[in-house]
């Protein structure tokens, strides 16, 4: 049983509908939220990138996503993960994206996405999305891994109702991977010592 469990980590498993594509990078934006340690705006960018090949290295999307942590580095503004699921829109829908759109639709999109994540979460900014969470008592890093997860689910479901090549371009083996915090250490610790 344990040999045939992991010999499936490495072969993706066979996904046949876009819902599928989008719980798996809930998942995978959630997963890197919490083992890889990634802020939320950093999570969802660094998965829409790596999860439907964006072109950018892994370093690369972690860094240019950085600064939109915590509502623009602690500023309490616009929450990061909404900020990242505009990165990832930009990146691949974006007016200088290859086959992008143009500028007016890309912005009608924006917009539609920002209210869309508004409707699901309660607000867009961060500061009042971390009221809520005591409100409800939820500890802060569950509630933001959750808007983490909602962003990355936000931003595939936009790709794929705009393009849904995306279901295709999607790679399954990035998006089913499971990070533990014992192996983002060890990369961390072995990466440090190079």
């Amino acid at each position: 049983m344990l040999k045939k469990t992991m010999e499936n980590i490495h072969e993706p498993t066979i996904v046949d509908s876009a819902a599928e594509i989008v719980s798996l990078a809930r998942k995978r934006a959630e997963n890197c939220y919490k083992a890889r340690r990634l802020c939320c705006s950093e999570a969802v960018f660094f998965v829409c990138n790596q999860g439907f090949r964006g072109g950018l290295s892994p370093e690369a999307a972690i860094q240019l996503s950085s600064g939109f942590c915590f509502g623009f580095g602690g500023a309490g503004s616009v929450c990061g993960s909404l900020s990242g699921v505009v990165m990832a829109l930009g990146l691949f829908l974006g007016p200088y994206s290859q086959g992008g759109m143009k500028k007016k639709e890309f912005r009608r999109i924006i917009k539609e996405t920002h209210q869309k994540f508004a409707a699901r979460t309660g607000s867009t900014n961060c500061t009042i999305l971390l009221d809520k969470a005591k409100t409800k008592n939820k500890a802060k890093k569950d509630f933001c891994r959750m808007l983490t997860g909602e962003g990355a689910a936000l931003a595939v479901e936009t790709l794929i109702t705009q393009r849904e090549s995306f279901i295709k371009r999607a790679d399954l083996k990035f998006l089913q991977e499971q990070d533990s915090i014992l192996q983002t250490g060890l990369r961390k610790l072995l990466k440090g010592s190079s």
